[in-house]
């Protein structure tokens, strides 16, 4: 799961190893092939290259 590390991480260790941080809203939810999901609007991108958008 992308939100949760394996193991114990001080929040500099997270930082750290994370490809991208964004802070974003959640604008709505869906249902596909039986997962549920958010959907998010990037209010800024804190860490990460343009691949992530």
């Amino acid at each position: 799961m992308a939100c949760s590390p394996d193991e114990d991480l001080t929040t500099e260790d997270m930082i750290l190893q994370s490809e991208a941080i964004f802070i974003a809203t959640v604008v709505g939810f869906g249902e596909s092939a039986g997962e549920n999901y958010a959907l998010y609007e990037i209010d800024q991108q804190i860490k990460g290259g343009d691949a992530w958008l």
